[in-house]
């Protein structure tokens, strides 16, 4: 075909040119066969013949389409088309036969013939062959190949395209189909709309297949459009129900239910009576929560109703899924938005999918006695559990138990049936349209629906819409009628709001009955009975129901109701009954003795009580019990039992302020018991005469740090009592006498004195104290003052003839002090005070003679043991021992002092030095270890402990720790005076500086011991100067140190451990003091992995302190470094070397350091580091870096190439010696080791942890948490090429790190053997699980032993195992230290 269509007659074989030799031939005449006119006439007809023969060309045309396409057809084509070049007719058949022949080209190249032609109608033809063939190129490619999404895509091009044509129907759903089976949606959608427009009489059709084509695509908004287009021109009512329906069921389920909701209103149209659009209008607008359309459409519904009632029960549909309704189809009646699921809908769907499908429930199968209806979906106010066992008999009423209930699928002539009612009901409780439910409910009942569900519908509105009375009237209905759980359970809460104890009692037995273990319930039986005025009703029940396994139960409360209204003889026979079927019981008891008290029959109380102790409990229940007891066994003057029930009533923790008050009387012969029940009472009451009580008791115990105690937790209005008291303050006082605190003492009185209510007892102690430590001034004008009241006053006399006497006035002082002596029948120590009056006034004779006449008495005294004198005693509840054990203890130490005084005048110096040291031992004893600190009570946790907690000497008010150790004033005197006026120096010396000291309040070990804890320097250095007292090693060494005096603080350090050196504390300290900032020497030798990294790391170190403050440090590092995996390091140099030298300025407070090193390795550069350190010896300590060239192991890479500029800043906080914690933050810049800009970094890091142990094994745990934030730059580093695998571009980010986080827990113990000295070789451990967010969860473990080689070194081999932050890879290192100190 290379000349075209047309075939040239040159080309024919037997069409040649006459033979010239023939043509002068002459021309024979030849025998004609038949006439020229015959000839003629047969060509003639042969010619007309053959032109009959020959087909038109439409009918060839019509003969090459209906032929299978072949090459013979194509040739045949092509022969017409070189007659005809441009015949439409056959162009188009030949591109049809092309295209059966597969020559797609050749069609296309027809095609594109006829759509070059003018004629729009050919256009169309070449469009529809292009197509064709580009349909079929498209699907010739198999679907996995990517040539096959080229040319779909020319193929849905040349769809495309077709719109520039008008086409007919068949055609545009011809071009539809391709488009969809194309997937071009939008093309098929267009074709459809084309349709609908151009197919007026079948729009309906077509615009529903739009919307079936949209929805397939999920196109929901055109799927709707459509639909709701298809219902605008469909014919019938039943079409547009249907294409109305589906449109809305569309937006619902792209959950575009408001929407809905919207198109619902407006398309309504003619559908606004039909019942079925109602329905699923009302449902949309439910789940839309539009309670304005619910209502609309609800009454529009029920305006329909006309429902005609039949014998036979209906048929509802319950959702047996639905959240309140059970596999019966029970549940309950109402409905609530929160609750409720829908059968349609994305949501509904997917839940009935989840359920297995919902059920069809006929109510007569399960019962309509169960409370079932199809509004059950939505809970009561107060949901209760229907018996699964309950069956109704429908009694015979017609009116109520005997509905007509409509038959099932029942409809009037609008379609409306049973079911709409349950629809409309849900949908205007839903809309909060209690009153229209009401009426709707009330109408139910009227046409005989199902009453049994109406009316419990009717009750539960009622109750919703605030109508109380009606819905206790319809649930008491309807309990009674069926006996339902629920409506009972209604009636029981409701009845008591409205004080309608008729309908509540009956709810309450019927509760009992179905439910006969309850006893609760029959106790509210039994309460409603005695409200309603019929008691005798009430027990009578209990007596009817007392039996079984709820006899003794039962029993009880028939006693307590019998007691309750009087009847004491049926309740004491009730009890003594239980006692005798059920007993011994404590409560039992306690009720017998009650009643037997309130008769009279104290003995028998008490004897009842007492045969039951042995079994009675401690629990807070048994308080009454043994409250009793102890009051009836006080009564009765049984110590023994009052005793042993007053310690139980502590146990049960229920012990009340009357209590404490009793006990605190009964228990006066054990003051430290009595001061702890009158601080009970005071805790609960307030009462000054209980806060009294506690100071005097306590006082008296010698418990001085209880009281101290007692007065510091006094808020300010207690405080205040003291100023309006004057025995309270008296009582303190006496207090502050015993711990030595003269001027509180003093001031306590002097403000007693004065108040209106003071009296002879108050000024008497006044008086005495400005005799012992009051200003001379202050003594004149109180005796002054005194002088009116004394004369006739004995109370006075012993203290006003002492002021006189120290006034210096004796011979007034005698007449009152004779007196005093003779009242106090010659008691020595008034004789010896005469003595001194006598001598004074000039008598020395018979002051001679009465210091005599008092020694022989204190010998006599101390022979036979009695040397504690008579005084005014109290009378105890327990025993008579107070006044052995609680006078003053300072009569026993005088009479011992006047001992020691007189023995040098009336015996001898050996015998005057023996007599001191008993003293001192006495006076020492009676200090530490007073009798009267017995306790009958024991500890109680209702009381205070019987060992404080500030018994431990380092915890205590250190005031209260001096007041205790320091010996008496009138000890101290005497062996004072004795040792001066025996001339012996060096004792009085060896007294002063162990025991005299000065006059101050507290010892040298507790004013050190605040003085470190406030770190008040000044204090300090004036105790370690002064040296008062003895004070704790460990005190003295932190205090020398603390103020700098690091020489003096280690040879205490050296003596303390030299003298105890199997004491680990001592030894603690010793190393924490000698060891710390020592000069030493040493190494470390380590394999570290970190792939792709591994290395051996050796350094050097050694450290020399020149002074006490400055010293020197040298190290030199090695690290021989290989790669493990060429593919990320192809090459590291084989060794690393770093020389550092540091100069250091230390103190206790603060370490300042300067480092400056050379590191070789891919390069050779210098490195500097400057580092500060505050607050080392405060409870937080902080520190401050700044880096230059600074070597870096965050990343393996990072490691070999690069170094880092930094500064960072980090905070140790050690907390309360349990809690520490730390947190740090630093900024990084990378650099090639030529400087070049690798890129930048923060870490941030912190932990906080809790100490378990304090001592080894510390166990602690802790959480710790690590950022670190990288951002490489953008620089392509050629100097670090070498490191990288070949052909891999030396970018910056190929040696920063990566940003990681980590957090986790931790635990171990013994971190800190790691670093300090320890003389025994101990292990430690420190391990966790931590989270990392390049590597995940993964374990981190640090383990090793550390100890001493030779004495003053410390080794140490580790093994490690963790994530280092920045580069998700795990680093393992294994390696050994060691440094010598020296």
């Amino acid at each position: 075909m290379s000349s075209g269509w047309n075939v040239t007659d040159a080309t024919r074989p037997n069409d040649r040119a006459p033979d010239s030799a023939a043509a002068s031939r002459p021309v024979e005449k030849r025998e004609r066969l038949s006439p020229p006119w015959l000839t003629a006439a047969i060509g003639a007809g042969v010619v007309l013949a053959l032109g009959a023969a020959h087909p038109s060309d439409e009918e060839q045309t019509r003969s090459v389409a209906s032929q299978p396409p072949s090459e013979l057809s194509v040739a045949y084509l092509e022969a017409w088309l070189r007659i005809e070049p441009d015949a439409p007719r056959y162009l188009d058949l030949l591109g049809q036969q092309y295209l059966g022949l597969g020559r797609w080209d050749d069609a296309t190249r027809v095609a594109d013939k006829l759509r070059a032609m003018p004629d729009e109608q050919n256009r169309r033809r070449g469009i529809l062959l292009s197509l064709a063939a580009a349909e079929q190129r498209a699907y010739d490619v198999p679907a996995d190949d990517p040539a096959r999404a080229e040319r779909m895509a020319q193929y849905v091009e040349l769809l495309d395209a077709t719109s520039q044509y008008q086409w007919d129907v068949p055609t545009l759903r011809m071009l539809a189909e391709k488009a969809r089976l194309a997937g071009a949606t939008e093309l098929m959608l267009r074709d459809y709309r084309l349709l609908a427009a151009a197919d007026a009489a079948n729009a309906a059709q077509w615009q529903e297949k739009l919307a079936n084509a949209a929805l397939s695509q999920s196109a929901y908004d055109d799927a709707a459009n459509a639909y709701f287009a298809a219902q605008a021109v469909a014919r019938t009512r039943d079409d547009r129900r249907r294409l109305f329906l589906a449109g809305m069921r569309v937006l619902v389920s792209a959950n575009q239910v408001a929407r809905a909701c919207a198109e619902g209103e407006k398309r309504i149209g003619d559908l606004s009576n039909d019942p079925v659009t109602l329905r699923y209008l009302l449902d949309v607008a439910r789940q839309a929560g539009r309670t304005d359309l619910m209502t609309t459409y609800a009454r529009a519904l029920t305006k329909l109703s006309s429902l005609t009632p039949t014998s036979h029960g209906a048929t509802l549909r319950l959702a047996g899924w639905l959240p309140g309704v059970g596999a019966d189809g029970r549940g309950l009646d109402g409905a609530a938005p929160a609750r409720f699921r829908y059968l349609d809908g994305p949501a509904g769907v997917r839940a009935l999918h989840r359920s297995n499908g919902p059920r069809i429930i006929r109510v007569a199968d399960v019962g309509l006695a169960r409370g079932a209806s199809a509004a059950d979906a939505a809970p009561s106010s107060q949901p209760a559990q229907a018996d699964p066992k309950a069956r109704l008999a429908i009694p015979a009423s017609p009116d109520w138990d005997s509905p007509s209930r409509p038959a099932a699928g029942g409809t009037d002539a609008n379609g409306v049936n049973a079911s709409d009612y349950d629809l409309a009901f849900k949908a205007f409780v839903e809309a909060r349209q209690l009153d229209d439910a009401e009426k709707l409910a009330q109408q139910a009942l009227q046409r005989k629906l199902d009453p049994l569900v109406w009316t419990r519908r009717l009750a539960q509105v009622a109750q919703w819409n605030g109508h109380a009375p009606l819905a206790l009237a319809y649930w008491l209905k309807y309990a009674e009628s069926t006996g339902n759980a629920q409506a009972w359970e209604n009636v029981y809460q409701l009845a008591p709001q409205l004080n309608d104890d008729h309908a509540y009692l009956a709810a309450q037995i019927f509760e009992a009955d179905r439910q006969p273990d309850n006893l609760k319930l029959k106790d509210d039986i039994v309460n409603t009975y005695e409200r309603l005025g019929r008691p005798e009703e009430g027990l009578a029940y209990l007596k009817r129901h007392a039996t079984g396994s709820q006899r003794r139960a039962l029993l009880e409360r028939e006693g307590d109701v019998a007691q309750r209204i009087g009847q004491d003889a049926e309740a004491l026979a009730t009890f003594q009954t239980l006692q005798k079927e059920f007993g011994p019981s404590s409560q039992y008891a306690l009720r017998i003795s009650s009643l037997l008290y309130q008769k009279g029959h104290l003995a028998q109380a008490l004897a009842e009580l007492r045969s039951v102790r042995d079994v009675a409990g401690t629990l807070p229940a048994d308080a009454g019990y043994w409250r009793t007891y102890a009051e009836v066994a006080r009564l009765t003057q049984s110590d023994e039992d009052a005793n042993f029930a007053y310690r139980q009533l502590l146990r049960t923790g229920k012990a009340e302020a009357l209590d404490f008050n009793a006990m605190t009387y009964f228990y006066q012969g054990y003051p430290l018991d009595a001061g702890r029940t009158a601080e009970a009472e005071f805790r609960q009451n307030d009462s000054d005469l209980a806060l009294q009580a506690a100071i005097y008791f306590y006082t008296q115990a010698r418990a001085y740090d209880r009281v101290q105690a007692l007065l510091d937790g006094l808020d300010a209005q207690q405080r205040d009592k003291f100023a309006k008291s004057g025995d309270l303050l008296a009582t303190r006082a006496v207090y502050f006498q015993q711990i030595q605190r003269w001027d509180a003492a003093l001031d306590d009185l002097r403000v007693a004195s004065k108040l209106d209510n003071a009296g002879d007892e108050v000024r008497v102690a006044y008086l005495w104290a400005l005799v012992d430590y009051g200003s001379d001034d202050e003594l004149r004008t109180v005796l002054h003052d005194y002088r009116p009241m004394v004369a006739d006053n004995a109370s006075y006399w012993g203290a006003y003839g002492a002021g006189l006497l120290r006034l210096g006035n004796p011979r007034e002082a005698l007449t009152y002090l004779r007196q005093q002596a003779a009242l106090s029948d010659d008691d020595p120590l008034w004789m010896l005070s005469l003595a001194d009056a006598e001598e004074a006034a000039g008598d020395a004779g018979t002051a001679w003679k009465i210091r005599q006449g008092a020694w022989k008495d204190l010998q006599a005294r101390a022979e036979s043991g009695q040397l504690r004198f008579a005084s005014r005693r109290r009378q105890g509840a327990v025993v008579q021992r107070l006044a052995a054990l609680t006078s003053d203890n300072d009569g026993v130490l005088e009479a011992q002092a006047a001992r020691v005084t007189l023995a040098q005048v009336f015996s001898n110096a050996d015998t005057s030095r023996q007599l001191l040291v008993n003293l001192l031992r006495e006076d020492r004893r009676s200090a530490d270890s007073a009798k009267v600190a017995d306790s009958l009570l024991g500890d109680s946790a209702e009381l205070a402990p019987l060992k404080p907690a500030t018994d431990n000497p380092g915890q205590r008010d250190p005031s209260l720790m001096s007041r205790q150790a320091v010996i008496s004033a009138t000890t101290r005197d005497v062996g004072l005076a004795w040792a001066l006026s025996g001339e012996d120096f060096d004792l009085a010396r060896a007294w002063l500086a162990r025991e005299y000291t000065n006059r101050l309040l507290r010892p040298a070990d507790a004013e050190i011991a605040l003085a470190l804890e406030n770190n008040d320097r000044d204090k300090m250095a004036q105790l370690l100067d002064r040296r008062q007292g003895r004070m704790p090693i460990e005190n003295e060494i932190e205090a020398n140190e603390r103020l700098g005096r690091a020489p003096q603080a280690q040879t205490l350090a050296w003596r303390a451990a030299d003298g105890a050196p199997n004491n680990d504390a001592v030894h603690t300290t010793f190393t924490d003091t000698i060891l710390r900032d020592r000069s030493n020497a040493g190494f470390d030798l380590f394999y570290s992995r970190q792939a792709p990294l591994s290395y051996l790391e050796s350094s050097l170190i050694g450290s020399l302190n020149l002074t006490s403050r400055i010293g020197v440090t040298l190290e030199a590092i090695q690290r021989n470094q290989r790669t493990v995996d060429t593919s990320q390091l192809a090459w590291v140099p084989a060794h690393d070397r770093i020389f550092n030298f540091t100069v250091r300025d230390r103190t206790v407070d603060r370490d300042l350091a300067f480092t400056l090193g050379h590191r070789t390795e891919l390069n050779s550069f210098f490195t500097g580091l400057v580092s500060a350190a505050f607050n080392r010896n405060s409870p937080l300590t902080t520190t401050f870096q700044v880096g230059y060239n600074q070597f870096t192991d965050i990343a393996p890479n990072t490691q070999v190439a690069a170094t880092r500029d930094f500064g960072s800043m980090q905070m140790l906080w050690a907390g309360d010696g349990r809690w520490y914690g730390q947190a740090n933050a630093e900024y990084d810049r990378f650099h090639a080791q030529d400087r070049t800009y690798l890129g930048r970094g923060w870490r941030f890091g912190g932990e906080l942890g809790y100490k378990l142990r304090i001592d080894y094994p510390d166990l602690n745990i802790r959480l710790v948490a690590e950022r670190g934030i990288y951002t490489p730059s953008n620089n392509t580093v050629n100097s670090l090429a070498v490191l990288l695998p070949t052909g891999t571009v030396p970018l910056a980010s190929e040696f920063m790190p990566i940003t990681t986080t980590q957090y986790g827990v931790m635990a171990g113990f013994g971190q800190d053997y790691q670093n300090t000295y320890r003389r025994a070789w101990r292990p430690y451990l420190d391990a966790g699980y931590i989270h990392d967010s390049q590597q995940g969860w993964g374990p981190q473990v640090n383990l090793g032993i550390a100890g001493s080689v030779i004495g003053n070194d410390h080794a140490r081999i580790y093994y490690s195992h963790d994530i280092t932050n920045g580069t998700g890879v795990a680093t393992t290192q294994v390696g050994v230290a060691y440094r010598l100190f020296y």
